[in-house]
């Protein structure tokens, strides 16, 4: 399968109709009410049918299942008479996050291009962060991590021997690069993309000094997740690793503005004058997820540059008023 495809850069394009911000994975699972295995068996754009092949977290479902409406699709643009539409063919068999719809018997999902996974000869087209960046794992491996992920974000005990041995299996090796055309290398990436992923809802303290090598390696992808990973750990060390990060010269773009949500997530006010200060002296960084401009994924809000997410998170700072 094309690197470009799996890393969702190539994603499914579809003629301007409607366009939308893509919420990330984490929103798309915290909402859902059940996580299941679906092949479908008929689909006209507006709603799809499905037959369960099997429950896999949250709330049981019926045997088969209708797919009717959105539940996290913020849209941005809409041409007259043409809303967002579901493209699967009768057979299409993946792995869906639904949400019962209130007012009828059917389910939603999270918009047209999330909340779902395809399953195809060489495993699952998985996301783990957002559509726009996907890995291609084992079918096994996939449900297990999401289970926990799910169980995790819904408040309910998750099976920890799983996620400690992915880290201990996965984080302990080098940092491992994405090499198109050598199945194994690809493999091993995406694996460990899954852990650090994973480590970003379930990373302990202990763990922390495993995440250096990752946010010293060159791949744009895995210091994207690294730098998320990061922000798990709440310790003086892991903030000023973060503004480190931030401030060094030669990381990723987009990974900068996740070491400034991180700083956020961490509510690490501290930092706010170092923040200032870069905002006004360093390099101006361009990011985002550049998508094609016919993807209706190109709605989704990003800043568009590193600057930019400072000045939107200082400003967000600056109107809570003293930290309390």
């Amino acid at each position: 399968m094309n690197v470009a495809v799996i890393l969702g850069l190539a994603a499914v394009l579809d003629p301007a109709r409607s366009t939308w911000d893509e919420p990330w994975h984490e929103k798309v699972v915290q909402e859902a009410d059940c996580f299941v295995r679906l092949r479908v068996t008929a689909c006209d754009g507006r709603s799809l049918s499905a037959d369960v092949l099997a429950s896999l977290a949250g709330e049981k479902t019926a045997e088969k299942v209708v797919v009717d409406g959105f539940y996290a699709l913020d849209l941005r643009s809409m041409t007259a008479g043409h809303g967002p539409e579901l493209r699967f063919k009768a057979g299409f068999e993946g792995y869906f996050f639904l949400k019962k719809a209130k007012d009828r018997d059917a389910h939603l999902l999270a918009t047209p291009t999330a909340g779902y996974a395809a399953i195809g000869r060489d495993g699952v087209v998985a996301t783990y962060r957002h559509s726009c960046h996907m890995a291609l794992v084992e079918t096994s491996f996939y449900e297990k991590t999401q289970v926990a992920i799910f169980e995790h974000l819904h408040g309910r005990p998750h099976d920890k021997d799983v996620i400690r041995k992915l880290f201990d299996d996965l984080l302990k090796q080098p940092p491992q690069e994405l090499v198109g055309g050598d199945a194994e290398k690809m493999a091993a990436f995406f694996r460990q993309h899954v852990a650090l992923e994973c480590f970003y809802y379930f990373g302990e303290e202990k763990d922390y000094p495993r995440l250096e090598p990752f946010l010293k390696a060159a791949s744009q992808h895995v210091q994207i997740s690294a730098v998320r990973a990061l922000s798990r750990i709440d310790t003086r060390e892991s903030r000023a690793r973060l503004l480190e990060f931030l401030k060094a010269p030669g990381r990723d773009a987009f990974a900068k503005a996740m070491a400034v949500w991180g700083l956020r997530r961490l509510a690490a006010r501290e930092a706010a004058p170092e923040m200032e200060k870069y905002m006004a002296d360093g390099p101006e960084e361009k990011c985002g997820f550049a998508l094609n401009i016919m993807d209706p994924r190109i709605g989704t809000k990003f800043p568009p540059s590193v600057k930019d997410a400072l000045r939107e998170l200082l400003e967000e700072w600056k109107k809570a008023g003293p930290p309390k």
